[in-house]
């Protein structure tokens, strides 16, 4: 089920988006995702969504190499929030690279797509917010999921400038402050601006021109 493309809210607040004037480091090049054994198990317990809501029908279940709504092929996780979880994947109609946010059935995510269509109706410049291109719905046993499809970005900033100078740092910071004052400029109020969930990089090279390692 497509929709009018809106305002995003990638994982807890509308998102902001910052602007990474240099390539951002692939790192390690042998992260491509694998599964993770007994012994670090309770790493990942840390920094991943209860798995007990995927039986009781709240996050959709899916894995990599999955095709969903005929077109778009899940490469990776990137995260989860509150009522999501988000993935890379590869739109193989388009053929660029987005990220899927599934969201749990019910009220909260026909209530994130309301205010993302206040985002683009009341807000005149939308240049540091994060749009999104359309959604759809993937059907489970226990409901609709909402599906909204975004834009791949960079990391988050609370990863990302930690070591950068102090200048980069604070263009962030003005960014951030200007993503705001759009929104205070159309009405609306944020409710939190977390560098844990809410800021990516929108990257100067579009992800689909990265080679398959500097995407991991």
């Amino acid at each position: 089920m497509e929709d009018i493309p809106a305002a995003a809210i990638p994982l807890t607040g509308t998102a902001i988006q910052v602007i990474a004037s240099d390539p951002i480091s692939s790192g390690s090049v042998d992260d491509w995702g694998d599964f993770v054994d007994s012994e670090d198990e309770c790493d990942i317990e840390e920094v991943a969504e209860d798995p007990n809501l995927y039986p009781r029908g709240l996050l959709y279940p899916i894995c990599i190499g999955e095709i969903v709504a005929g077109r778009y092929r899940i490469d990776h996780k990137l995260g989860y929030g509150g009522f999501s979880t988000v993935w890379m994947a590869y739109d193989m109609a388009a053929k660029i690279d987005v990220a899927l946010k599934i969201m749990m059935p019910g009220q909260s995510a026909e209530r994130e797509c309301r205010v993302q269509d206040e985002i683009v109706r009341a807000v005149s410049d939308t240049t540091y917010l994060l749009l999104r291109h359309g959604s759809f719905s993937l059907q489970s046993p226990y409901g609709h999921h909402r599906v909204l499809v975004f834009p791949l970005q960079g990391p988050n900033l609370r990863d990302y400038p930690r070591k950068k100078p102090v200048a980069t740092r604070m263009s962030f910071a003005v960014q951030l402050l200007q993503a705001l004052k759009c929104l205070h400029g159309g009405g609306i109020v944020h409710g939190g601006t977390s560098i844990r969930f809410n800021q990516a990089f929108s990257l100067a090279t579009p992800f689909y021109l990265h080679t398959i390692e500097m995407k991991y």
